[in-house]
């Protein structure tokens, strides 16, 4: 399965991200995005299983069950949601390209450790990386990476 970009902006590597449980691949394996715009789209078709209600983390099932997850910047659970506006409710069906949250990165870059936002496949999902696509300038059409059941 391809796994776009969802947000326009520099991939790096996941270990690069200033972060123990991320960098150390301890939630799943994947890549970081430095954003340079503030809309968030789904990287996959898939259902919306899990949204947060701070509007800081996304949980995206695919139809053959692997699970993604995009998680926005270090620490941002602890604005309560102040910069995040979900566009999408939880337990919706979405599309690949299609808006799911807005980000004031300005608002929250000075609150917060990192605004990279991060996506992984996560432990649960028995689905692997099979290949990744770092060091780049991405937008949302561009391949992160690939997933191997």
């Amino acid at each position: 399965m391809e796994v776009k970009s969802p947000i326009k902006g520099r991939v790096k590597k996941l270990e690069t991200l200033n972060d123990g449980v991320f960098s150390k691949k301890i939630m799943g394996d994947g890549v970081t995005i430095n954003p340079s715009e503030n809309t968030i789209y789904a990287p996959i078709n898939g259902k919306l299983v899990t949204v947060f209600p701070t509007g800081h983390a996304y949980g995206i099932q695919a139809k053959d069950g692997t699970n993604i997850l995009i998680h926005i910047g270090i620490d941002t659970v602890n604005l309560n949601g102040e910069g995040f506006e979900i566009l999408v409710k939880q337990g919706k069906k979405i599309k690949q390209g299609k808006p799911i949250a807005k980000v004031n990165f300005d608002l929250i870059k000075n609150k917060v450790p990192s605004i990279e936002v991060i996506v992984i496949v996560t432990t649960d999902s028995k689905t692997s990386i099979t290949s990744k696509n770092e060091d780049f300038d991405a937008t949302t059409n561009d391949i992160i990476f690939t997933t191997k059941k």
